[in-house]
């Protein structure tokens, strides 16, 4: 299998370096872009260029045995749904990382003597167990 060296830029011009393997050059192209949606998170973006913003791209893909360029300057989309899913992967995370301070005052509210306090957060709190809940088991199948 052949490795590719990929140079993605996105939004704000800018650049990540990441390596994939691939069959052949358009298998390349495409692996690229769904690396790129799925590994955004974990690249190391640098020389961030504020004054030119882009849509996402594949600023180059070269193959790393000859060096050659297999594919240059490719704009991509990001469509609604990968927006949308890049919002939920944050609110979750969000939520999550609320949800033990949560937790923590209502057990305060359960030791002050006024029941109606924490019983109203606990099934405001519910709600948001569910979501968690929900959005794990579905983040879990993909």
């Amino acid at each position: 299998m052949k490795q590719y060296r990929v140079l993605f830029g996105c939004y704000v011009r800018m650049y990540a370096d990441w390596a994939i393997e691939a069959e052949d050059d358009e298998t390349a192209r495409k692996l690229a872009i769904e690396q790129f949606k799925a590994k955004n998170g974990e690249l190391d973006w640098y020389d961030a260029q504020y004054d030119n913003i882009a849509q996402p791209s594949i600023v180059s893909i070269q193959d790393t045995e000859t060096n050659g360029t297999v594919l240059e300057g490719f704009d991509f989309p990001i469509t609604a749904t990968d927006a949308r899913e890049y919002a939920a992967d944050k609110l979750l995370a969000a939520l999550q990382n609320l949800m033990p301070d949560i937790e923590c005052e209502i057990d305060q509210r359960k030791h002050s003597g006024n029941d109606e306090d924490w019983i109203e957060l606990d099934r405001k709190a519910a709600d948001a167990r569910a979501a968690i809940a929900e959005a794990t088991v579905i983040k879990e199948r993909q």
